[in-house]
């Protein structure tokens, strides 16, 4: 299910921080899922699952690095906490590529030990967006501008 189909065509999207908290728990989802399905050993359909939740991650991380986040910056002038995120994000990702790699070999165990860090790193990484970055991104923004970003967030 993609966040686009919550929203019709006349419907304005929402805030920045509605549409990406929205998106954090489908992703957050489709990560149980894709554990439920290995501790049932369906490696198959947890692969599937596993890489859907990838595929959606690196659209969500490349829409607030290449979107969101040059907004942010150049409205409010600062680099710091964008500069943060964008570090956590390369941490995430090598914790994905880690379980993606696990899943492949079928090591449930490692997989398992591999997503129980990326869980952790992923609730610290999301409370500092969701509590911080996405309602200072919706303050610094008006109305018609966070449209705009919202809606370029969601055509990714």
């Amino acid at each position: 299910m993609s966040l686009e189909s919550t929203h019709g065509p006349e419907q304005p999207p929402g805030t920045i921080s509605e549409y990406l908290e929205a998106d954090h728990r489908r992703l957050d989802l489709k990560l149980t899922e894709a554990e439920q399905l290995v501790a049932a050993a369906a490696l198959d359909d947890a692969s599937d699952r596993f890489s859907e939740f990838a595929s959606g991650l690196n659209r969500h991380i490349d829409a607030e690095e290449e979107i969101l986040f040059p907004a942010v910056e150049a409205l409010t002038g600062q680099l710091g906490p964008t500069t943060v995120m964008r570090a956590e994000h390369v941490e995430i990702r090598g914790r994905v590529n880690t379980a993606a790699e696990a899943l492949s070999a079928g090591d449930a165990a490692v997989f398992k030990a591999a997503v129980d860090a990326l869980a952790v790193l992923l609730a610290i990484h999301s409370m500092k967006e969701e509590y911080l970055l996405y309602p200072a991104a919706d303050a610094a923004v008006g109305n018609q501008t966070r449209d705009d970003l919202v809606r370029r967030m969601l055509a990714r």
